[in-house]
Parts: structure tokens; C-alpha cells; sequence
């Protein structure tokens, strides 16, 4: 592919001024110059889009060889190995956590957060405000 490059970026050659009829009559005008100018503008870049293509293949063959797979590997084993520790501490703690509130008592929690609002509700009332201004929620 290197060798396709190479030949490509030294470029076509473009028709010489005696080849082409209207210039075998003398008439080399402006036309033949913007053609000129469009083909070596068309050249430089499809030469560009030739050189990024190998440079993508190149970065690509560099970032796919056989030494990143190994590494991408140890860090997922890693990763694997860190959610499992993870996993074993959080269960430790569920066993070992005695104190902690039961099911039961957080619903009881919860009901004492709707007495909160009922009684909130009264004062409002109370007040003269309608019950849902300041209630956010929805």
C-alpha cells in the first residue's frame, strides 16, 4: 500500500498543451488553466484522503496488537476482582449489621412522615391557605 501511496502523491500527469486539439490551433485560453487548476486541486485532495486513510490504518493496527488486548484484559480481570470484594464487604455488613432497622420499623418511619404532612395540612388550613400551595410535588 505504501508503494500505491508513494506513486499517487508524485501525481498524474496532466495533458501536455500539444495534446488536446483545441491547443494544437493555438487557442491555450483560460479555460484550459482552471481546468489545469481543478485537477491539481482535486489531486491534493484525494493525496489528503489518501494519507489519512493510512494513518488511521496505521493507528488502528498500533492500538489493535496483541499487547493492548492483554492489557484491556488485566484490567477487566481487575475489574472483576474488585466488584466481587466489593460485593463480599457489602454482604459482611448486611449479616453483621444488628442494629439496623427492620423493615418494619421503616414503614412505621414512613408513617409517621405522613402524620408530618397531615398535620401541616391542618395548620395551613388554619391559616387560611389552600393545602396544596407550597407542595411541590405532583
Amino acid at each position: 500500500m505504501e508503494a500505491f501511496g508513494d506513486q499517487f502523491l508524485a501525481g498524474p500527469t496532466l495533458p501536455d498543451d500539444q495534446d488536446r486539439p483545441s491547443h494544437r490551433r493555438g487557442a491555450a485560453g483560460p479555460l484550459h488553466r482552471i481546468e489545469k487548476r481543478e485537477a491539481r486541486s482535486r489531486q491534493t485532495a484525494i493525496a489528503a484522503r489518501l494519507e489519512s486513510a493510512e494513518n488511521r490504518v496505521k493507528l488502528r493496527t498500533l492500538m489493535s496488537t496483541e499487547r493492548t488486548d492483554e492489557a484491556l484484559a488485566r484490567f477487566d480481570q481487575l475489574e472483576r476482582r474488585v466488584d466481587y470484594a466489593e460485593g463480599r464487604a457489602d454482604a459482611l455488613s448486611i449479616a453483621d449489621d444488628g442494629d439496623r432497622n427492620s423493615l418494619a420499623d421503616e414503614i412505621a418511619a414512613l408513617e409517621g412522615s405522613d402524620a408530618i404532612d397531615d398535620e401541616l395540612a391542618q395548620m395551613k388550613k388554619a391559616l387560611g391557605k389552600p393545602e396544596d400551595a407550597g407542595n411541590k410535588e405532583g
